[in-house]
């Protein structure tokens, strides 16, 4: 029950979620949390060092309190900021690779769950002059079958433009740019994840860094 209090408390409860961090930006924990966190985990190493049983029985509850994947960036990567110490210290030397195990499977969640068609690939900008430059180059083909005597009637077999009834690579029209909400919902969880996996990086250094690394 003590260990599953103090896994419980090592992530704050859900509260209105912070600004994310711009995609590729380091995360910035917040001074007050990463302060409670360091007394909780400290509270939390002295119990799996004296209790010999206790990693492996902390180790379902930190993973089963990753955070869901609705949750903001602060909470996810405070949940990894825990489990990367209590894999570090000479208590999770039994479990740290099973932590990270459930951290990658997390970052696997959050990945597959960002769909590729949400993220803007491209400024708008550029999508617009490519649109621009695709009008012009079908404006000169047209010019040059009216030059030739091919109506579009001949062309098509009915009064409408070629250009709506392309098919193959050209697709029946122009794609339509995502929703600026779809993109910004996308591009939170883009760089929710890229904030998730710089710590995991970190983590990962350290690791060979200590010589703890997986074989």
């Amino acid at each position: 029950l003590g260990v599953g209090a103090l896994v419980a408390a090592v992530v704050p409860p859900p509260a209105p979620p912070a600004p994310p961090p711009a995609t590729g930006a380091a995360w910035q924990p917040d001074r007050q949390s990463v302060q409670v966190q360091d007394q909780v985990l400290a509270t939390l190493m002295k119990v799996l060092a004296l209790v010999p049983t206790a990693p492996s029985r902390a180790l379902p509850l930190v993973v089963g309190r990753l955070p869901h994947k609705s949750r903001d960036t602060d909470a996810h990567c405070l949940a990894l900021r825990a489990a990367f110490a209590v894999a570090l210290s000479p208590a999770g030397a039994t479990i740290r690779d099973e932590l990270l195990a459930a951290v990658v499977d997390k970052l696997l969640e959050l990945d597959v769950d960002i769909a590729w068609q949400h993220i803007s690939e491209r400024p708008e900008e550029e999508a617009d002059e490519e649109h621009d430059q695709q009008a012009q180059i079908e404006a000169e083909v047209e010019d040059m079958f009216a030059l030739e005597g091919v109506t579009d009637l001949e062309l098509n077999g009915n009064h409408h433009s070629g250009r709506q009834h392309r098919g193959g690579w050209e697709g029946p029209a122009a794609p339509a740019l995502v929703p600026a909400a779809e993109r910004t919902v996308a591009d939170e969880q883009a760089a929710k994840l890229d904030a998730m996996m710089e710590l995991t990086l970190s983590h990962l250094e350290a690791r060979v860094q200590g010589g703890t690394a997986a074989a």
